[in-house]
């Protein structure tokens, strides 16, 4: 086959689709009149004609006329379907604990073995807070092996705070006799480096005992079984509870 033929029969093809209908006759005719140079001069002015009605045809299309449908069967682009998304969990700013409070006046007094300290606050629903403290010291080293500090909390309840060395069994706390009244057993709540700390609330039977009595006794057990024995000296405890009480 020629190869003006195989020209003609792609150009045929190609009109048969309905597309590049242009194009198509130009080949024919090229390929009727191929090697002449008027062919290519026809070729070349038919082409300038198509490309400029196209350009005209755009440029009203721009202006203001509907753009033409799209072509049966072909896929058009779907606005894309919104998808939520969960957002993070921004952080939780953390909660700074609130400033101590810085006392305007403090008031120290000593009643025999007991120390009262009082500070004054500005401002705030309770202004003046007191507590008691009695400290046993080791007679050779000076180092404070027990401690009992007595005063109030936020809720104004009575409460006492035992402090004892490390080395104790912790189930059995602090036995604490005040006077002839019974034992209390007063359960550990901490153990830190240095100390173990017991506390217990305290009743007004408990409070009078400990202004009425002179002496009182805590009892601890060692790790290795031991009991060890601290005698408290209470004289001075009625006048540091008076003081305490004082609003």
């Amino acid at each position: 086959m020629s190869s003006a033929v195989r020209r003609i029969a792609i150009a045929a093809l190609l009109a048969s689709f309905g597309i590049m209908a242009f194009e198509a006759q130009v080949l024919i005719a090229d390929a009727q009149g191929a090697g002449s140079s008027e062919a290519a001069q026809n070729f070349q002015a038919r082409r300038d004609v198509q490309v400029a009605q196209n350009s005209s045809a755009a440029a009203r299309s721009v202006a203001g006329k509907p753009a033409a449908p799209a072509a049966e069967g072909r896929l058009q682009p779907r606005p894309a379907a919104h998808i939520a998304q969960a957002q993070p969990t921004p952080p939780q700013p953390q909660q700074e604990a609130p400033a101590p409070r810085i006392p305007i006046r403090t008031e120290i007094l000593r009643f025999d073995g007991w120390i009262v300290t009082c500070n004054e606050f500005e401002g705030g629903a309770k202004t003046r807070v007191c507590s008691a403290l009695l400290q046993i010291t080791q007679e050779k080293t000076n180092q404070t092996v027990f401690s009992w500090t007595v005063g109030q909390n936020n809720n104004k309840q009575w409460i006492s705070v035992l402090q004892t060395p490390t080395g104790v069994a912790i189930a059995p706390g602090v036995e604490l006799r005040i006077g002839k009244s019974p034992a209390r057993k007063i359960p550990f709540t901490t153990c830190e480096t240095g100390h173990c700390v017991a506390t217990m609330t305290m009743d007004a039977n408990l409070l009078h005992e400990m202004t009425t009595s002179p002496t009182a006794q805590a009892v601890i057990q060692g790790a290795q079984g031991n009991a060890v024995n601290f005698s408290i000296q209470m004289a001075g405890f009625d006048k540091a509870y008076a003081v305490m009480s004082h609003p």
